[in-house]
């Protein structure tokens, strides 16, 4: 956790304790309880692959190790684990397209799931699939 983000997250939780919503006494309790939830370094290439594993299929945004970030179709293979697609990769052909390989994937962002993008009614002039 960098000492940074450290210093945001109690300066934020700092304004509960104004408002009288948290005492001062609570508030490293809550900073510690907090921060493993935004120690994105602390995942390995197991912890994501588990944790995608209770996420939904859909469409995500994929962070990577080696920076940058890529727009993905994730989906799930039999034994419940997670497949990904990335938008912007290029091949000769369709093998190696998709990857199972969690390990250059630093964190995900849902952009939508897939159950959220049946739902939604097509944009007039975008032919329903």
């Amino acid at each position: 956790m960098s000492d940074d983000l450290r210093a945001r997250l109690y300066g934020a939780l700092e304004e509960f304790t104004h408002s009288g919503d948290l005492i001062d006494a609570e508030l490293g309790d809550v900073v510690d309880a907090l921060l493993p939830l935004f120690d994105v370094e602390a995942l390995s290439e197991t912890d994501l692959a588990e944790q995608m594993r209770r996420q939904p299929t859909g469409v995500y945004r994929l962070f990577w190790h080696s920076g940058g970030c890529s727009v993905a179709a994730v989906g799930m293979l039999d034994d419940g684990s997670r497949w990904y697609a990335p938008a912007n990769w290029t091949s000769s052909g369709a093998d190696g397209v998709a990857s199972a390989d969690w390990s250059p994937v630093k964190f995900a962002e849902l952009i939508e799931s897939y159950q959220g993008l049946r739902r939604k009614r097509p944009r007039k002039g975008v032919p329903n699939v």
